[in-house]
Order: C-alpha cells, then sequence, then structure tokens
C-alpha cells in the first residue's frame, strides 16, 4: 500500500453539510475522497453529506467538481437506500436504475475514477431465484458506465458468501464491472451468529482474504474500516476491531493492487476518528511518511 492510495469518504463525516465535509477532509489532510450521490442518507451518527446529481443544477454541479479538484483521486458511491434494482415493482426497478444512471453521469463530470453500487435480489428471493437477475442489472450498469469509460464495483455482502460473491462478478463478466470490497460487510455477512466469538474473528479474516484472493485483478476499490468485537458493528476506526487491516493491506499487495482505500467510519468523534486512522494507515504505508505532524484544528 501506498500513501497516495488513502481516501476518506464524506459519509464519515455525518452531520456536516457537503462544502463542510470537503474543506474539513482537506484540512485533515486527505489527498484523496469518496463522494455520496445520494443526499438524506442516515446512518447512527446523522445524515450523510451528498447530493442527487439529477437535482443539481449546473451551477451547483461546476462548483463541486471543482472543489473536487483540489483532491487527487475520487470515487462515487451511488444512492442505495430505498433504490432496490431488483425490486418487484416494475416502476421502482426503472427509477433506480435512473438513479444508479445519474450517479455514473455524475461521476464521469467529476472526473471519479468508479463508481460503487449495492446490488440484491428482491427481498425475500433467493439466491438461485434471483441469480440471472442479479447477472443481468449488473451487466446493463456496467454497460451503462462504460459510456463513460468508468468501473463499476458491485459492494461486498451480498451475496454473504464469499465464493458467491466472486462467483456472481465472474458472472457479470463485463470488462468495467468489478467488487468493491467492504471489509466490515465482507468479514460480517454471514459470521453475525458468532460474534464476539474467537471463532467469529478467525471467520471474519477468512472471509475478508477469501474474497481479495478470489477477485485478483476484479476487485475496484475498498472501504477500509473495522469490526468491533463486543457486536460486530462494523465501519469502526481500524486497527480497534477484529479485523486483521496489516495481513488484509498485505493481501491486497500480493494481488496487485494500486486503487484506493477509502476510510468509511461511522464514529461519533467523526475528525478524531478519520484523523487516527489516516496516521495509522500512513504508518502501514510500504512508503512510510511522518506521521508526526500536528493535528488540524477542528472545523464544523
Amino acid at each position: 500500500m501506498k500513501r497516495s492510495q488513502i481516501s476518506a469518504a464524506l459519509a464519515s463525516l455525518a452531520g456536516y453539510t457537503l462544502d463542510d465535509a470537503l474543506e474539513t477532509m482537506r484540512q485533515l489532510g486527505f489527498e484523496n475522497v469518496g463522494l455520496l450521490a445520494a443526499a438524506g442518507s442516515r446512518n447512527a451518527v446523522g445524515v450523510l453529506p451528498g447530493f442527487f446529481w439529477n437535482e443539481c443544477s449546473m451551477e451547483e454541479r461546476s462548483t463541486l467538481r471543482d472543489k473536487r479538484r483540489t483532491f487527487g483521486r475520487v470515487a462515487v458511491h451511488a444512492p442505495f437506500a430505498d433504490l432496490p434494482l431488483l425490486s418487484y415493482c416494475a416502476e421502482v426497478r426503472r427509477l433506480s436504475q435512473l438513479m444508479v444512471q445519474s450517479a455514473i453521469e455524475g461521476a464521469a463530470f467529476l472526473e471519479a475514477e468508479s463508481v460503487t453500487i449495492h446490488l440484491e435480489t428482491a427481498q425475500f428471493q433467493s439466491l438461485e431465484t434471483g441469480w440471472a437477475g442479479l447477472v443481468e442489472v449488473g451487466q446493463g450498469v456496467g454497460k451503462y458506465a462504460a459510456l463513460f469509460g468508468l468501473k463499476v464495483g458491485v459492494e461486498t455482502g451480498f451475496p454473504p458468501d464469499p465464493d458467491d460473491f466472486v462467483r456472481l462478478i465472474q458472472a457479470i463478466d463485463r470488462p468495467n464491472v468489478g467488487a468493491t470490497l467492504d471489509l466490515g460487510h465482507s468479514a460480517v455477512a454471514n459470521t453475525r451468529h458468532l460474534a464476539g466469538t474467537p471463532e467469529g474473528v478467525t471467520q471474519a479474516n477468512e472471509n475478508v482474504l477469501r474474497t481479495i484472493y478470489g477477485l485478483g485483478d476484479k476487485l475496484f476499490h475498498v472501504h477500509l474500516h473495522d469490526v468491533r468485537y463486543e457486536d460486530w458493528r462494523d465501519h469502526r476506526e481500524p486497527g480497534t476491531g477484529i479485523l486483521d487491516i496489516p495481513r488484509i493491506i498485505a493481501a491486497l499487495d500480493e494481488i496487485g493492487y494500486t486503487r484506493l482505500l477509502e476510510l468509511e467510519l461511522e464514529e461519533e468523534q467523526r475528525e478524531d476518528a478519520l484523523y487516527s486512522s489516516r496516521v495509522h494507515l500512513e504508518g502501514l504505508a510500504t512508503d512510510g511518511g511522518d506521521t508526526s505532524e500536528d493535528k488540524p484544528s477542528s472545523t464544523p
């Protein structure tokens, strides 16, 4: 891992406006950033800073691109809450696909390198029954993104088994469609019944490593965070939970992964957690660097 791969999602700054979140990331020393192409989404901390591209005026789009250019590399997360791409309802499916396409258009305008999507079967539908639909939708999103020269990362977590997930990415079989490895989602997807146990820790880490090695060059993006031992809560500050972050980074290096490692946190002490996480990752980077700088003063 190189320091130039370290990034952070604006979603780590719940409760901030989009402008304040961008400025805070800059002040915290992040050279790269992850944008959320959805407004009004929430996590346990608060409302996440983001935007719906179709609702942005041309002036707003240009202003956001100017601010984005203060960062080196950018990734975009497409809308996911309340927008199931494989809903039973045809109108919901159509709207969901249009919103993802809009996010792709925004990502291209903002000069992003990838777009992350969530892809799951309809509620109560088995993997086998919904398999063909998953493949078809994944291929469709990939085809649209290819028009803009963008890569699409299907986020891990569904299917919950690492081997099934890798099989899905292979079945979609488009050069610009791969995976976004969300460490926490991969770790806990099929281990929740083992939360707070040594066996669970072992299995959670194996899930992540199996996914990395199974995907190989189909791994396009990484959401990096940890999982708390007591209750299996993810999106924790790396180095504070059950995941063997150094081993995971070593595995990424082994497969030749050079894309972004995007911190995606859900901590109450948002700026402190982001700053500490950046310093922690820089300490693991092969190109090292001075991690002794003074912490920036707090912003909003």
